[in-house]
């Protein structure tokens, strides 16, 4: 469908380039440019919502993937140390303590 739009529209600025420009050629070829424009958007979102499906497909085989960065983000957001004022709490048991005692 997009081929024969834009060879539509091609033919259209053809015509106006031989015979010259006149208010029917110019109006053909506005409406030539928004069917073409109609048959894109409708080409993008063909390709989109396949690409949507795909990953909800390919999903369950990317899990490893996802289970490393999942992994990557809990041991980079854990807590390693903890300042008490002029102390320095380094042991996670001490950590945890602290934490629950505090609060």
């Amino acid at each position: 469908m997009v081929k024969e739009a834009e060879q539509k529209l091609i033919s259209i600025q053809n015509d106006i380039d031989t015979h010259g420009c006149d208010d029917v050629l110019l109006e053909h070829q506005i409406v030539a440019q928004l069917d073409l424009e109609a048959v894109l958007d409708k080409e993008e979102a063909f390709w989109r919502e396949k690409a949507n499906v795909s990953c909800h497909f390919d999903g369950d085989r990317n899990t490893k993937y996802f289970h490393r960065l999942s992994k990557i983000k809990n041991t980079s957001k854990r807590i390693t140390f903890i300042k008490d004022g002029e102390n320095m709490i380094i042991e996670p048991e001490q950590i945890s303590r602290h934490i629950t005692e505090h609060f």
